[in-house]
């Protein structure tokens, strides 16, 4: 959002505000971050694909996505209720999203009840 993009220019980030399936750039970057984007993504296995050719090698693509059961289901509910269609995708499926794309699991953590970040490194 551009808020969150105002607040973290402050912090001396560089940011972009695009439809990540349409992002482009000549840049590359050393590090992505897709935080509560992947859930609302019909083919997030693109925005994979994108980050291979953004990344440097060894560059880090992190996503922060819902977690499943209940806490993730609600949070599809909320969302579907908005007329935000939302997929419910597990990590193992985020996971081989991303070995397809060629880029391997370094980190995941549970961040809140309804939260996984899931850190991946290019190959």
């Amino acid at each position: 959002s551009p808020h969150m993009a105002h607040a973290v220019a402050n912090a001396g980030v560089r940011c972009h505000i695009s439809r990540i399936e349409k992002f482009q750039s000549d840049e590359t970057f050393d590090l992505t971050l897709a935080a509560g984007v992947l859930e609302f993504i019909e083919q997030p296995e693109l925005v994979f694909s994108l980050c291979q050719r953004l990344l440097i090698p060894k560059g880090h693509f992190v996503i922060l996505i819902p977690t499943r059961g209940i806490p993730g289901a609600l949070y599809k509910a909320f969302h579907e209720i908005q007329k935000c269609r939302t997929w419910a995708r597990s990590c193992d499926e985020y996971q081989a999203m991303a070995e397809a794309a060629r880029f391997e699991l370094s980190d995941m953590k549970i961040c809140t009840p309804i939260s996984v970040a899931m850190k991946f490194r290019r190959r």
